[in-house]
């Protein structure tokens, strides 16, 4: 009996993988963030990033600009809504035009912040307008449009006798969880997910940069394909607090 369970088994697993198409990818992903804060309960965030296309440093991927207002509900809890700007370069199925996208966003943040260890974890909504693609040289008239959710949870672990302090090192673990939904959906619920593994340096108080790697696993809009990307991951974040009374 549990010989024809493991054959039937076997057998489904084998049809369900020879089913599915997974083109693969090497990219370069560099970004930079600022964080300000201005009062107790009110802040700003603005991002902007560029990433490669393939061979880890060759052509061009996609560059986006990310901008919000951040509300405090306490020093470890933000709520946070904006506006981003994503321009993709010439690929794939538009490989004659670039395609613009425009996406409003909203978030809750909270952070967990112990001696030796620190959490982020972060809940995301996304609107996301497409520019229509015609033909692979043309753009169509109006835009694809869908909701997208994200859960996010990150991991820091210090390295060394300092933990978390200027000049110090923490091992960084992150995870990033994306589905969507909307009448346009139908293959892809499952958009993807991104399994970052790296270190923090503390530049400063107010400072870090993150290194590491990035793996992204990406369900298509056709049934059946699939992308992995392989990505060298690199961001620097700065957090100013311009509260006169601190």
């Amino acid at each position: 009996m549990n010989k024809k369970l493991i054959i039937t088994f076997l057998f489904f697993w084998q049809t369900a993988n020879a089913q599915k198409q997974i083109s693969s990818s090497a990219q370069a992903w560099i970004g930079y963030i600022q964080n300000l804060r201005f009062s107790k309960h009110w802040g700003a965030t603005a991002d902007v990033h560029f990433r490669t296309a393939e061979k880890w440093v060759k052509g061009r991927n996609l560059s986006l600009l990310r901008l919000g207002a951040v509300y405090f509900i306490k020093d470890a809890v933000q709520a946070s809504a904006g506006y981003a700007y994503f321009h993709y370069y010439p690929a794939g199925a538009h490989a004659g035009v670039s395609r613009p996208e425009h996406r409003g966003w909203q978030q809750l943040q909270w952070f967990n912040n112990g001696p030796k260890l620190r959490m982020m974890n972060r809940v995301r909504l996304e609107e996301r307008w497409r520019r229509k693609i015609a033909s692979a040289n043309e753009r169509g008239e109006g835009y694809n449009f869908n909701y997208r959710t994200r859960f996010a949870a990150q991991l820091l672990y210090p390295l060394g006798k300092k933990p978390f302090a200027p000049g110090s090192l923490a091992l960084m673990l992150m995870d990033d969880v994306m589905l969507n939904f909307g009448k346009e959906i139908i293959y892809n619920t499952f958009d993807q997910n991104r399994a970052v593994a790296g270190v923090q340096w503390h530049v400063s108080k107010a400072s870090f940069l993150q290194a590491g790697y990035m793996h992204i696993f990406q369900q298509q809009a056709v049934a059946g394909q699939y992308r992995q990307t392989h990505t060298a991951r690199i961001f620097y974040t700065c957090n100013l607090d311009l509260r006169h009374n601190k």
